[in-house]
């Protein structure tokens, strides 16, 4: 019975004898790999080398590329303008470098055939009224029997055609800034008016007063330089670079 007693204190020493070496032994692993893994410099060293230290921090790291390339006007911010009739140059308002605002107005043009068109809109709208009344006649009358239905569709026929010359001409005059219920009042207009289709600074004047111009010439261009496009050649090599 006591040498049972002496058994068991010896092997439980043994044992943790056995887990303090091997515990040794990894911290000592540990620091063999950490000092394989990372260099320590002391003061002397670090001077000699020229050594300098800092805080990480965000920068640009860029370098100047020697290219050439053009600059441009988007295509929306040019506009040519063009008279929609053809007519005289009365008066110009403006003329290249200045800056204009979108709907002012340019200049003043005149032509025969702009009064023409005036009274041919009267005459249309008299045709229209007459017609319409027409159309209305035989209707009823149709109603009533006292008439056939293919002489209101001809009054039918005949109102939608006049209807429709009334309508384009007023499309054409509101077009060219004429406000049609004054010329309904016997008030014609002489002159038309050219306006600014944007807003920009005029860079071509290709018209002078007296001239005559057509729909095709163009009498200002506008360019409104806010916003322009670059477009730069650039070597394949050098886009590395960038």
């Amino acid at each position: 019975m006591k040498n049972l007693l002496y058994i068991i204190p010896l092997a439980f020493l043994i044992s943790c004898s056995g887990k303090k070496t091997d515990n040794t032994e990894n911290e000592e692993l540990q620091e063999t790999q950490a000092s394989i893994e990372s260099v320590e410099f002391s003061k002397e060293q670090i001077d000699l080398a020229g050594i300098k230290t800092g805080k990480l921090e965000k920068k640009i790291i860029s370098e100047t590329i020697e290219c050439s390339g053009i600059i441009e006007v988007p295509p929306q911010n040019i506009a040519a303008v063009s008279p929609i009739i053809n007519g005289f140059i009365k008066n110009l308002n403006y003329y290249p470098g200045d800056y204009v605002e979108e709907g002012i107005v340019l200049g003043t043009l005149n032509h025969p055939d702009f009064i023409n068109l005036q009274q041919q809109y009267i005459e249309s709208k008299s045709q229209v009224d007459f017609y319409k009344e027409e159309y209305k006649r035989q209707g009823e009358l149709t109603v009533e029997n006292a008439a056939s239905i293919k002489k209101m569709q001809k009054a039918k026929a005949d109102y939608l055609t006049y209807e429709a010359n009334y309508k384009s001409l007023k499309a054409q005059l509101e077009l060219l800034g004429v406000n049609t219920s004054e010329i309904e009042k016997g008030e014609f207009v002489k002159d038309f008016k050219i306006t600014a289709p944007i807003s920009g600074t005029i860079s071509q004047l290709n018209a002078n007063k007296g001239k005559f111009v057509s729909s095709e010439d163009f009498i200002y261009e506008i360019i409104n330089a806010s916003v322009l496009n670059i477009k730069l050649n650039v070597f394949e090599k050098d886009i590395s670079k960038v």
